[in-house]
C-alpha cells in the first residue's frame, strides 16, 4: 500500500510540475541614431524621442563631430610705401560659443572655445575665413541632478567651464505617454564675439554628425518550461502500474 501511494504521488508529482514564469533583466542595450548636417548656424537638428517599449532610459550619450567655417568681414590696413598705400595684413582674436537646444524640451547646453580663434585679415578689406574643428561629447543619466548648470570637460583639457549642460532623462522621453514617437526637435547654434572692431563675423556654417545613444535596460518575460516528453511518459506509467496493482490487491 505504501509503495502504491508513493507511485502515485510521484507520478502526479512529475506531471504537474513545471518552472515558474520569470523576468529577466538585460542592462546595457543601445539605441543609437545619427544626424548629419551642413548649414549655416542656427540648424534644426531632429531625432527620435526614447521608445518606452524597448525598456528603461538609463543613460543618453550624445557626441558632435564636425567643423565651423567663419566668416568675417575685415577693415583694410595699409602703410604709405613711397606714395603708393601698402596693404597690411593682421590677426584678430574671436570667440565661439555653440549652443544645443531643444525646441520643447527642457535640454540646453552651451560650449565655449577653449580658446580665443584667431582671424588672419589680408590688410586690404577682404572677407575672411575661418575654420575651427569641434568634437564632444556628453552623458546624461541618472546619477547626476541636471536641474541645475552642470559643468563638464568635453575634450579632457580640465577647462571644465567651457561646456555648461542644463538636462534630464525626461527630456529624451515621450512628452504624453499615449503619443509616442514625435520627433524632438533642437537648434545647433553659433556665436561669434570679434575682440577688435576691425574684424566682424557674420556668417558661421556648420557642418558634421551627432550621435545619439539611448542606453536602458530591457526586461524580458521567460515563459514556463515544458516537460520533456520521457517525464510524461514516465509519470504515465507509473499510473499505470498503480491502475493494475490496484484491482490485484483487492482480488
Amino acid at each position: 500500500m505504501k509503495l502504491l501511494r508513493l507511485a502515485t504521488a510521484v507520478a502526479m508529482a512529475v506531471m504537474s510540475s513545471g518552472v515558474s514564469a520569470a523576468a529577466i533583466t538585460i542592462p546595457g542595450m543601445l539605441y543609437a541614431q545619427s544626424v548629419s548636417f551642413d548649414s549655416p548656424a542656427p540648424t534644426l537638428l531632429s531625432y527620435d524621442e526614447f521608445n518606452p517599449s524597448l525598456g528603461t532610459l538609463d543613460s543618453v550619450d550624445i557626441t558632435f563631430t564636425g567643423l565651423a567655417t567663419i566668416k568675417s568681414l575685415t577693415q583694410p590696413n595699409v602703410i604709405m610705401s613711397g606714395i603708393l598705400p601698402t596693404p597690411v595684413s593682421y590677426s584678430v582674436p574671436i570667440d565661439l560659443n555653440l549652443g544645443f537646444d531643444s525646441i520643447s524640451r527642457g535640454f540646453k547646453t552651451t560650449l565655449d572655445s577653449i580658446a580665443p580663434l584667431t582671424v588672419m585679415a589680408d590688410g586690404a578689406g577682404d572677407a575672411a575665413t575661418t575654420i575651427m574643428p569641434f568634437s564632444f561629447s556628453f552623458t546624461i543619466d541618472h546619477n547626476q541632478d541636471y536641474g541645475v548648470p552642470v559643468f563638464a570637460d568635453p575634450d579632457g583639457s580640465g577647462s571644465a567651464s567651457s561646456m555648461i549642460i542644463s538636462a534630464s532623462l525626461a527630456d529624451f522621453l515621450p512628452i504624453d505617454p499615449l503619443l509616442t514617437g514625435l520627433p524632438i526637435y533642437t537648434s545647433f547654434t553659433a556665436t561669434t564675439l570679434s575682440f577688435d572692431p576691425r574684424v566682424n563675423p557674420f556668417l558661421t556654417t556648420l557642418s558634421g554628425a551627432m550621435q545619439i545613444n539611448y542606453w536602458y535596460t530591457k526586461e524580458i518575460q521567460v515563459s514556463p518550461v515544458p516537460l520533456p516528453a520521457a517525464a510524461w511518459l514516465f509519470g504515465s506509467g507509473l499510473l499505470g502500474l498503480v491502475s493494475v496493482a490496484r484491482p490485484k490487491k483487492a482480488a
